[in-house]
């Protein structure tokens, strides 16, 4: 893999049925932009971008309308509750959680946002919803010291356009996903590969309790490889062992947020998400 290429995972796989019915009445998520090498004008890129962004202020008014924006803010809420209630009031919540857990968190506090693995919103439909999505997260965010962050290889100049005019910042530099939260920190990762995850938890090791990842759910990881032969558990102990850790860890919180509907969008932007806080630090090398 070349250091500025990621591995997306994305919803299960449909039938192809059901895949050529979307495609009759659906944007299957790439749009004909022309080839990747196509040159395009300031103005026309101006102009593409404000059509994008035209699309987000309405893709944000239908997730603020959806039932799985209002199940996300429920989560939201109730997180915070769990990490200062015992293990048997988290489990009233529908958490996963250890008993060990402390008050740690408060949403108000984080001021610092970075989305990896975005996508590109211009050509595709899941990232544009995404997008949309994240925005909204950060207006859940008062504490925010600066715009929300982002980075994917794969962004264009109608992508840099875009972001820009909804302030959200483009770093320049791969990150890989070893940022060091020195202050509370949310990143969102949607559909992003374990292994980007599994470098926020490494390089956080010692400062967990400053970190929410949202993003794909350690649990469903867990639960899919503990399910696997041991040869094969061990080969994704040895590439992903600190989701899988941290997930019979008893200093993680997580919550699943229901996508069902949004699970006519293709490649179900919003699926096997789930919510992660952290009560400390955890012993991520441990074998």
């Amino acid at each position: 893999m070349a250091n500025d290429e990621w591995t997306i995972v994305r919803g299960k796989r449909r039938s192809q049925s059901r895949v050529s019915r979307c495609q009759s009445t659906r944007d299957t998520g790439r749009e004909a932009l022309g080839p990747s090498q196509e040159r395009l004008t300031s103005q026309e890129v101006a102009e593409r971008a404000k059509k994008q962004q035209e699309t987000n202020v309405s893709l944000q008014k239908e997730i603020r309308c959806s039932d799985f924006f209002r199940r996300f803010q429920a989560v939201f809420r109730s997180m915070q509750e769990c990490l200062e209630q015992p293990e048997e009031t988290q489990q009233q919540h529908s958490v996963t959680a250890g008993a060990t857990t402390t008050a740690l968190w408060e949403w108000s506090e984080v001021t610092q946002m970075v989305v990896y693995g975005l996508g590109s919103p211009s050509m595709s439909v899941p990232s544009r919803y995404q997008l949309a999505f994240a925005l909204l997260v950060a207006e859940q965010l008062p504490g925010l010291m600066g715009p929300v962050e982002a980075y994917d290889p794969v962004f264009n100049d109608i992508d840099r356009a875009l972001l820009h005019s909804v302030k959200v910042k483009v770093l320049t530099q791969n990150e890989h996903g070893q940022r060091v939260a020195t202050a509370p920190t949310l990143f969102y990762l949607p559909h992003c590969e374990a292994s980007l995850c599994c470098n926020i938890l490494e390089a956080n090791a010692a400062c967990l309790e400053r970190v929410a990842i949202l993003g794909n759910s350690f649990k469903l990881y867990h639960d899919r490889y503990s399910a696997t032969n041991s040869s094969l558990r061990q080969e994704k102990l040895s590439q992903q062992g600190a989701i899988l850790r941290l997930a019979e860890d008893n200093t993680m919180v997580e919550a699943a947020i229901d996508h069902a509907d949004f699970k006519h969008v293709p490649q179900e932007p919003f699926s096997d998400m789930a919510m992660h806080l952290f009560a400390g630090p955890s012993r991520l090398g441990a074998g």
